[in-house]
């Protein structure tokens, strides 16, 4: 059954015949729709501070002292190998992008676009991670010892958990 909510939060009941149920949540937003708004907040809210980690990253190797220290703990790799900061910003980028998707998505930000586009794109950010925080600790074998302890304790859990939040915001957003 498809219920449509109003961005006012008074449903019009027409539905659009796609079996998806919009979220709202306004003064008439159901208790499920506020928590598919809070998680899309919440996941999005970290791809864009993440987001905007690259982007600095661009430039600095903060929070490390050095790049050296920066390519062993956030990369696993040395200084000459480090991304450019053209894929630095790239990377940006795709995170801002995957942001501004699940919280549409979520009703967080307005939407625009085809329901559709948003619903793909949502399912791709959560595909992503949840694909590097589950497979990635496995092929990421070979980097330096302080990184794959890092990614095992930090980086994999955060993708996962971000990934399954947008896997919840994609599933039952609007």
């Amino acid at each position: 059954m498809a219920v449509d909510v109003a961005v006012d939060g008074v449903g019009d009941g027409a539905g659009d015949g796609t079996g998806e149920e919009a979220v709202d949540a306004g003064p008439g937003a159901t208790a499920a729709g506020r928590g598919v708004r809070t998680t899309a907040v919440a996941v999005a809210g970290t791809l864009a501070a993440i987001g905007g980690l690259h982007a600095l990253w661009a430039r600095t190797p903060w929070p490390c002292r050095s790049r050296a220290e920066f390519a062993e703990l956030v990369v696993g790799t040395t200084p000459e190998r480090l991304p450019s900061a053209a894929a630095c910003l790239g990377v940006a980028g795709l995170l801002g992008t995957g942001a501004y998707l699940v919280a549409a998505r979520g009703g967080a930000l307005p939407a625009t676009g085809p329901r559709w586009l948003r619903t793909a794109g949502t399912a791709g950010v959560a595909t992503v991670l949840l694909a590097r925080g589950l497979v990635g600790p496995r092929l990421l074998t070979d980097r330096s010892p302080r990184f794959v302890r890092l990614d095992r304790r930090l980086y994999a859990p955060l993708c996962t958990a971000l990934g399954s939040g947008a896997a919840v915001v994609a599933a039952r957003g609007r």
